[in-house]
């Protein structure tokens, strides 16, 4: 399965819910929402849900959760916003207490069907607010890899590294690009959804064609895709990733949603302390499984 690059997070947009003034301005820049007006950035968002509505061969959740510490307050109106635009559990709980912990990550393993078991390491005891956001999906291939045509074969890294795998293998026409840096191929789930595979042509630095990547080449991309036949073979692979985004997300322009000293989330009332309401260690973790 692909998510678009202009697809944000349940849980950024959660806290930009909360955020008022130049925090506001500044989370919307980087969420790319700055030029949208409320009723559009409502529109923008229940398209985004469309893709998760439920469908037959195909299972896809996706949950958003904001944990409160029992020193803040949120606003009506802001808790009205969570529970009706993204269908958001409210849950209030001493974030500095030991259980806190397992206690979220019981909510991601749950809602994940133990794909995730865990979201959270720590937690300090200043965090006022916690806001999660999981994605189950189990769908079927539209053609389905026979077990049979399995065979082991040498699959290069991105580092290079060259490794002995099970690989998936079929033929068929398929929607393709291919110039002279990359092939793409869709491979579609029943159920109207599918997965986008990339591969960076020989001798490609991985490093500098990561970073090329944009929504714009993506895209593009997926403007020339012709149909084309042609045999895939992938290896079948667990993908688990972790990142911190505070860096990332400074640079798009959220400074001040990190700054304790001018970090404007009026969406909630926190007494001291914490100085601030979003002091955001965040991460993403993605974990895929393709057999």
């Amino acid at each position: 399965m692909a998510i678009r690059a202009k697809v944000v997070s349940g849980s950024h947009l959660m806290v930009h819910e909360a955020a008022t003034r130049e925090t506001r301005q500044g989370m919307a820049k980087a969420l790319e929402i700055a030029d949208l007006n409320p009723v559009d950035t409502g529109l923008a968002i229940a398209e985004l849900r469309v893709p998760f509505r439920p469908r037959e061969h195909v299972e896809v959740r996706v949950a958003n959760s904001l944990w409160c510490s029992d020193r803040v307050q949120v606003r009506p109106e802001y808790a009205t916003k969570l529970r009706d635009i993204y269908d958001a559990e409210l849950a209030t709980a001493d974030l500095g207490a030991r259980s806190a912990v397992p206690r979220i990550n019981a909510w991601v393993n749950q809602k994940t069907k133990g794909k995730i078991s865990h979201i959270v390491d720590a937690l300090s005891p200043l965090t006022a607010l916690v806001a999660v956001n999981a994605i189950y999906f189990k769908g079927r291939w539209t053609r389905t890899f026979e077990r049979k045509l399995m065979r082991d074969g040498l699959f290069t890294t991105a580092t290079g590294q060259k490794k002995q795998l099970p690989m998936m293998c079929q033929s068929g026409r398929y929607s393709y690009y291919e110039d002279r840096r990359l092939q793409a191929v869709v491979l579609p789930y029943e159920g109207d959804m599918a997965m986008h595979v990339i591969l960076p042509a020989t001798g490609t630095d991985s490093r500098q064609f990561q970073k090329s990547l944009s929504s714009g080449a993506w895209e593009s991309w997926l403007a020339q895709c012709k149909p084309a036949g042609g045999t895939i073979q992938i290896p079948r692979f667990k993908l688990d990733c972790c990142a911190l985004l505070e860096r990332a997300l400074k640079a798009l322009g959220m400074e001040r949603a990190f700054d304790p000293d001018r970090a404007e989330f009026d969406g909630v009332r926190a007494e001291q302390p914490p100085a601030f309401p979003f002091r955001q260690q965040d991460s993403t973790v993605h974990r895929v499984f393709f057999k």
